[in-house]
């Protein structure tokens, strides 16, 4: 899986959770497999802000996305007008909030 695939995943989830009017929880333990073996947390949040203050250990009430039926060109009814790709880039701007210190690495390049 690429960067792009599993940015594609996550914004899925997270319009999905928008849609069940739900808060979307990254695993404590997840699958970003960019993060390397020293950095903690290992995985998204090494790298980017965290997409909510909720953790999984936090609720018994987790809804896992596997196997979750949901429509990949989603766009809730109050922002049609604006279309997918609107939406998606909306999402991004949730998802893809990297951390101070990477946003330093990268104005240093």
């Amino acid at each position: 899986w690429g960067m792009g695939s599993m940015l594609h995943i996550m914004s899925l989830a997270l319009s999905a959770a928008y849609h069940m009017n739900r808060t979307l929880v990254l695993p404590d333990v997840d699958r970003w497999w960019y993060a390397e073996e020293t950095c903690v947390p290992r995985g998204f949040g090494c790298y980017f802000e965290p997409i909510s203050g909720c953790r999984e250990s936090d609720s018994s009430d987790v809804v896992s996305s596997e196997g979750l039926d949901f429509p990949k060109t989603y766009v809730p009814g109050k922002y049609a007008r604006h279309g997918l790709l609107w939406w998606r880039s909306q999402v991004m701007r949730l998802i893809w909030r990297p951390l101070p210190w990477v946003r330093g690495e990268l104005a240093a390049r």
